[in-house]
């Protein structure tokens, strides 16, 4: 069974056979039924298609992105024997808007963000369609009736959405060219050898091409570009020849040269760092990381184990460091997953690694001064140093026999972290579980607001798919929950000489107590929340 949270966690859209289901997660409750098979029928009686004897299946799911509170449309990826469409189903209409796809197939769908001001539709009007093995990109409007271009032979299956508010979304692709007149004009170089960075501009119900950069290099299917976290830098980082190249680009990929047209030129690297010879073959991952309004790229070896080496460079400064270790073996604040014979769950914190296998490592998110990296069961917390040169400082390695799946950071570092079998949150205090199952979590959807967070968790059980919302209100923490302050220790023990080691022995029995208080039950799978703390609800498909 297909299933797809929406961005705003306000919404569940199910496949059940050939119905499309959208379920109100709170209160939970069915709102909107679609069924497939009809609207495909309904669109070949008006556009005298022959029938079909197969029953229309699903292959994609996609939510817009919510610009304003909510979601309110989506996008279906649904095909027969005989016709494939992208069906868009507003939630306010009875009947979707359907664009006819090629049999070939598609193999991605991606909505642009929207801009602020609204038109016919809220949120997002425009989605670009990616068909299968590559062959192009179709960008196409709402508010139009025709496809606004085409991208041929795009390198990634994917969009790249610059941050902030400059409504500016890329495309890469192969500089070839045959489809129609939008996009022999939107093409750079038809006799060039290198793919070309598109840099396109959302004005609502259109997007407009604001620059054309061919590159003057080939990316390998393994490397990907991303923007730093203030949209002033985009950066390659390519891992497959064993090593790395990194290469950075400001927005419009100038340096040093001189151009003629600063919309359309050859690509110039600000920075640009190649793998080394003389380093031992492995694999490498990369992310953004910022300190005192710096940017800067870490390298990092993924299957470094607990010794982890890495370099770290300064773009704006244009320095690279000597590589360096990030060691996880001597880490005091280390969090480990136990059960009890009652099967009552805890962390608790112990110092020094109880990781039992050399890792993989990946980075799971980054932003500011903090980055996460994750393996199959364990997660660590590191943060940048305000050295000279920039080091990593590990804040916290938590570890559990489960599958890790997602994680977020918070405001005031607090971290939510969801494995296959709980989902729980980490602060300055300890840690407290937030929910508990007795099969397993596929997938968790986390949204932050100003008081709290709502995280969806989607689960699989023997009946079958089951959803639950938990909420976290972060003023129980203000009202003294948890509270991990040097009075507030010093009281409870009525200590009151200024001895920080003292402070510090009393802050790991404190640790220890509230590894004790989140502990769990797990005997009733209905009763995995403290109603008294917590909003939640739990529903299955109809």
């Amino acid at each position: 069974m297909k299933q797809a949270v929406s961005h705003c966690a306000s919404y569940i859209a199910l496949v059940k056979d050939t119905d499309l289901q959208i379920h109100q997660l709170s209160p939970g409750s069915l709102i909107r039924s679609y069924n497939l098979n009809l609207c495909f029928r309904l669109h070949k009686q008006d556009n005298q298609r022959p029938k079909s004897n197969t029953p229309v299946q699903v292959g994609l799911i996609q939510w817009e992105i919510a610009t304003n509170d909510r979601c309110t449309k989506l996008a279906v990826y649904a095909f027969d024997s005989n016709l494939h469409g992208v069906l868009v189903f507003d939630l306010t209409e009875d009947l979707p808007v359907f664009i006819e796809q090629d049999p070939i197939g598609v193999s991605a769908l991606e909505w642009i963000p929207g801009v602020d001001s609204e038109g016919a539709y809220t949120n997002c009007t425009q989605i670009c369609v990616f068909s299968s093995y590559g062959l192009d990109a179709r960008v196409y409007s709402l508010d139009c009736t025709h496809v606004l271009f085409t991208i041929p032979k795009p390198l990634y299956n994917s969009i790249i959405i610059r941050p902030g508010d400059s409504h500016i979304w890329s495309v890469i692709a192969a500089p070839y060219y045959e489809k129609n007149s939008a996009s022999r004009s939107i093409m750079a170089d038809t006799g060039r050898d290198y793919p070309v960075i598109f840099h396109l501009h959302n004005q609502g119900s259109i997007s407009k091409v604001l620059a054309v950069l061919p590159l003057n290099f080939f990316p390998s299917s393994s490397s990907t570009f991303d923007w730093s976290e203030n949209g002033k830098w985009l950066k390659y980082f390519d891992t497959s020849l064993s090593q790395y190249s990194l290469k950075v680009f400001n927005i419009f990929a100038l340096h040093n040269i001189p151009v003629g047209s600063v919309t359309h030129h050859t690509v110039q690297a600000t920075a640009t760092y190649d793998y080394e010879k003389t380093e031992a073959k492995t694999n490498w991952c990369s992310s953004w990381i910022s300190s005192d309004n710096t940017d800067y790229v870490i390298a990092m070896a993924s299957d470094g184990g607990l010794a982890i080496p890495y370099r770290t460079y300064d773009i704006s400064h244009m320095t690279v460091s000597q590589k360096m270790l990030l060691d996880l073996k001597n880490v005091r604040n280390v969090w480990h997953y136990v059960q009890d014979s009652d099967r009552s769950i805890a962390y608790q914190r112990t110092s020094g690694p109880l990781i039992s296998a050399p890792p993989q490592w990946h980075i799971a998110f980054s932003t500011g001064h903090h980055f996460l990296l994750a393996s199959e069961n364990s997660i660590v917390l590191v943060a940048a140093k305000r050295d000279l040169p920039l080091t990593l400082d590990v804040e916290a390695i938590i570890t559990a026999p489960s599958r890790f799946l997602k994680t977020k950071l918070l405001s005031k570092d607090r971290l939510l972290f969801v494995f296959s079998d709980h989902a729980a949150i980490f602060t300055s205090s300890g840690i407290e579980i937030l929910a508990t199952s007795r099969y397993q979590f596929s997938n968790a959807y986390i949204v932050e607001s100003d008081n709290g967070c709502l995280t969806t968790l989607v689960e699989e059980t023997p009946s079958g798919v089951v959803w639950r919302q938990v909420r976290h209100e972060f003023d129980r923490e203000e009202n003294g929950v948890m509270d991990d302050s040097n009075m507030e220790i010093m009281r409870k023990f009525q200590y009151t000489e200024e001895n920080s080691k003292v402070v510090n022995l009393m802050k790991d029995v404190q640790h220890n107590e509230w590894g004790q208080q989140a502990k769990r039950t797990l005997q009733d799978p209905t009763d995995t929340f403290q109603t008294k703390k917590r909003i939640y609800s739990t529903n299955k498909p109809t």
